[in-house]
């Protein structure tokens, strides 16, 4: 074999190690900024984040490539009219069936086989959707940290929140909080102020700790500093979170959806991971999603991570994809 033919064999001996290798590989479809992980010829898992008005960069540096080299397929996108996604976008595209629609295209343009989707707070609810008006596409959604019943987590916002800010005599922040959700339980009111109380609510609930956990762990600690230097490094949003939160309110009026039925007759395929220390829900709800899975045979279909808050997969990593991995390899 002469010297050339010998490079030319080391080059494509080269090749298809690299099509074979756990990768980055950053892209736009349509729009949407989208990464993935991982060969293509795995089973893919779609990362669909929360918000409205997130961004999944915190689950694509944490997380994505730990599960690529379990041997799947990892997409990460930004929603349109969030994150780093510059897709055109009205008012009025911010409905579930357009969001289902976006996943669909990845699906469909990316030839993705075995789906599941890992829906994280209301990315869950957008996943659930999807189920609804794409039957059968997916196999499997991973619900993370994802309301259920909306309303009965605006309840727990309040009934979380109210014992945090009486310890402190926040008396202002307890007026407050009342009162946002005194307003947004008006049905009479107009949607340009309920889009208004429930933005104060989510704020209330992020000024008194709901989002962290008691006690975080060293591990969480220097993850979550990795994490902010990374977003330095680049513009990963400059959205205002509650222009999408308020367009999904008016058009979907989504704080008021009760997906309980919906999750108790798909529970063959949808399956929950939760932190224990979450403070969007309450105990009692916590055990009523448990309760709404029970159908599912999967041993692994409600998983209670402890030490965890809203962000599962920061606060407890490792855990965390052990708990994905137990579902996806059941």
């Amino acid at each position: 074999m002469g010297f050339f033919s010998k490079i030319v064999l080391f080059m494509s001996f080269i090749i298809s190690i690299i099509s074979f290798t756990v990768c980055a590989v950053e892209n736009r479809i349509d729009g949407l900024y989208v990464n993935t992980f991982g060969s293509s010829l795995n089973p893919a898992i779609i990362f669909v984040h929360g918000g409205p008005g997130y961004n999944s960069h915190d689950f694509e540096v944490s997380t994505a490539d730990k599960l690529a080299k379990s041997g799947y397929f990892v997409i990460v996108y930004d929603q349109r009219g969030q994150g780093r996604s510059n897709v055109a976008i009205s008012p009025q595209d911010y409905t579930y069936r357009k969001y289902a629609d976006d996943i669909l295209s990845l699906i469909l343009k990316m030839k993705l086989r075995n789906v599941t989707l890992i829906g994280h707070s209301h990315g869950g609810p957008i996943s659930i959707q999807f189920a609804r008006f794409y039957p059968g596409v997916v196999e499997k959604i991973i619900l993370v940290s994802a309301p259920v019943n909306f309303w009965a987590t605006m309840k727990s916002i309040v009934i979380n929140c109210l014992p945090r800010l009486q310890n402190q005599n926040k008396f202002d922040e307890i007026f407050k909080l009342n009162l946002n959700f005194e307003k947004l339980s008006d049905l009479n009111q107009p949607f340009v102020n309920q889009v208004s109380y429930n933005n104060g609510l989510f704020t209330e609930a992020m000024g008194c700790g709901l989002y962290k956990t008691k006690i975080e762990t060293s591990d969480a600690t220097k993850l979550r500093a990795e994490l902010e230097i990374d977003k330095k490094k680049f513009e990963v949003s400059r959205n205002n979170m509650f222009l999408p939160m308020g367009n999904f309110l008016v058009n979907e009026n989504y704080i008021r959806l009760d997906y309980s039925s919906s999750v108790q007759n798909n529970s063959a395929r949808i399956f929950g991971i939760y932190g224990d220390e979450d403070g969007l829900f309450t105990q009692q709800i916590l055990e009523e999603i448990k309760t709404s899975l029970k159908g599912n045979q999967n041993p692994y279909n409600f998983q209670l991570i402890k030490g965890s808050s809203h962000s599962v997969y920061i606060d407890q990593n490792q855990k965390f994809i052990e708990a994905v991995l137990n579902i996806l390899k059941y």
